[in-house]
């Protein structure tokens, strides 16, 4: 299997994820659940580094030149 389809199988399980998760505390709060799924906090961390790790794998384009500068991409992804 190549990188590239490697990658988006990763980004795309992390978006269901995400998606699934959200759907999930729409749920548990719509029903006013008030014991549901412990993990939640847990889960979301976790998918929230992957998701930044593999942004700062991924070079960026700025202005038409493309950055591969991890620290940089980092600020970027700051905001800064």
């Amino acid at each position: 299997m190549k990188l590239s389809k490697l990658y988006f199988l990763i980004e795309l399980s992390l978006l269901l994820i995400n998606v699934l998760m959200i759907w999930f505390v729409s749920v548990q709060s719509a029903f006013n659940v008030e014991e549901g799924f412990s993990a939640l906090p847990s889960v979301w961390q976790t998918v929230a580094v992957l998701d930044i790790f593999i942004t700062l794998n991924t070079a960026r384009v700025l202005e038409g030149r493309e950055i591969k500068n991890r620290w940089r991409i980092f600020k970027m992804y700051l905001g800064g």
